[in-house]
């Protein structure tokens, strides 16, 4: 196996990521939520530690969206001889998403709470 430069492996990435934004629905709804989600919690007035605790999560739930993805994929190639565990595969990667997702709204919960209690008593 050659080599690759730290340049071509971001470039490999950044790739992967223009297609999960360009082919996944999801993985779009995902992004955009996070670009809300900081730009809610700069309107609150949040600490650099929310923002830490909101980054964490956005990249989680991304992360885990991207894992799906690439899993239905590799499921997808072998549709010709399709194994029984197929769809386990397929449900077991969107299992991951959903609880990072639901992770996600516990954090988010945690952060923004206190903060619209702040702006709407104080």
């Amino acid at each position: 196996m050659k080599n690759r430069t730290l340049l071509y492996s971001v470039r490999a990435a950044l790739g992967g990521l223009a297609y999960a934004y360009t082919h996944e629905k999801n993985f779009r709804s995902e992004v955009w939520l996070a670009i809300v989600a900081f730009v809610a919690l700069g309107a609150l007035g949040g600490s650099v530690v929310d923002y830490i605790h909101v980054l964490l999560v956005c990249m989680i739930v991304l992360s885990a969206e991207v894992v799906n993805t690439a899993l239905e994929r590799v499921v997808d190639i072998m549709k010709p001889h399709k194994h029984p565990y197929a769809r386990v595969i397929k449900d077991l990667s969107a299992a991951f998403v959903l609880l990072s997702v639901l992770f996600a709204g516990v954090v988010g919960v945690l952060v923004y709470v206190p903060l619209l209690v702040e702006r709407l008593f104080s």
